[in-house]
């Protein structure tokens, strides 16, 4: 180009050049306002089934002027937070949550301008049973449930435990209380042993043993305290070997041996006329004539009132 351009007054431009005049409007040069149409490969609203959580949708902006420059932006609701942008004309979504999202889309035109061209298209997927509400009412109310049997499994196991523990500790107490039985049954045995050799020593013959033991009663006759315990003392012997003792030598136990010489007390006081049935039963070591009564009739057959009775009948 050797000279200036040449202005006509439609604003048409006229430049000399060595291959002759070239002219243009500078119209014709600007970028264009063309707003191309978006175009889907599907439907306006799309149904995807319960088991299909992937999709992929295309589409294209229609500028048949030039298109190699246009980008799109496109965004789907409750999926995408913001608009995203690309010059592919598919997008891939996967993992779609169940219920209707609606995806859109705009573009540029072939000369890079954005142009309000939005186009949207509805996708409805259906929930799975999984993904309903009551599904998760079930799944939750299931895990409660479980929670509860888990927790009451755990407290009965719990109370086993606890059970067994005292049956063994139980066992453990009665193992070691026969344990200790026989030990004392054995030592007992041989103070027993001991003792008839001591007494075949030192007294020989069981009048020894009689005289003492009846000295004992009767000084402690009117004691309603006294126990076999006091007895063994009084004697130096435990109560088993007290117990065998008294079986020989009375022919009964302790227990009876001392009821049989406060009944004998009984019958030689009540020779007495002038004497009562509760005095009686004070001086023989009866706390309570009641019970007194009650001894003396299993023993006597009668009660005292009734025996006392007879004494005064065969006396007249």
């Amino acid at each position: 180009m050797e000279t200036m351009p040449l202005c006509l007054d439609n604003g048409y431009m006229l430049f000399g050049t060595t291959q002759g005049v070239f002219g243009f409007s500078p119209s014709d040069v600007g970028k264009s306002n063309f707003v191309p149409r978006i175009v889907f490969g599907c439907d306006d609203y799309v149904e995807l089934p319960a088991d299909k959580k992937n999709f992929t949708i295309e589409f294209s902006a229609l500028d048949y002027n030039k298109n190699e420059d246009i980008w799109y932006a496109y965004r789907m609701d409750g999926v995408d937070g913001e608009w995203i942008y690309t010059k592919s004309h598919s997008v891939s979504y996967a993992g779609i949550p169940p219920g209707t999202h609606t995806f859109r889309v705009r573009s540029t035109n072939g000369d890079g301008i954005w142009t309000d061209n939005e186009r949207t298209v509805t996708i409805h997927r259906t929930p799975e049973l999984t993904e309903t509400p009551l599904a998760w009412m079930l799944f939750g109310g299931a895990l409660l449930a479980a929670l509860i049997v888990i927790y009451k499994v755990a407290r009965y196991i719990s109370r086993l435990r606890k059970e067994v523990n005292e049956i063994t500790t139980v066992t453990n107490e009665k193992i070691e209380y026969l344990k200790n039985k026989v030990h004392e049954l054995l030592t007992e045995r041989r103070d027993m042993d001991v003792a008839e050799g001591e007494d075949a020593a030192a007294e020989t013959t069981d009048s020894l043993f009689r005289n003492k033991a009846m000295g004992f009663i009767n000084d402690n006759i009117a004691n309603s305290d006294l126990s076999i315990d006091d007895f063994c003392k009084a004697m130096g012997m435990s109560r088993t070997v007290l117990y065998v003792r008294v079986k020989k030598v009375f022919g009964s136990s302790p227990n009876n041996f001392i009821q049989e010489i406060r009944i004998k007390k009984a019958l030689a006081l009540m020779k007495d006329p002038g004497v009562s049935i509760s005095e009686v039963a004070y001086k023989c070591g009866f706390s309570d004539p009641k019970y007194f009564s009650r001894c003396f009739k299993k023993t006597m057959g009668c009660s005292p009132t009734e025996y006392m009775k007879r004494g005064e009948t065969a006396e007249s």
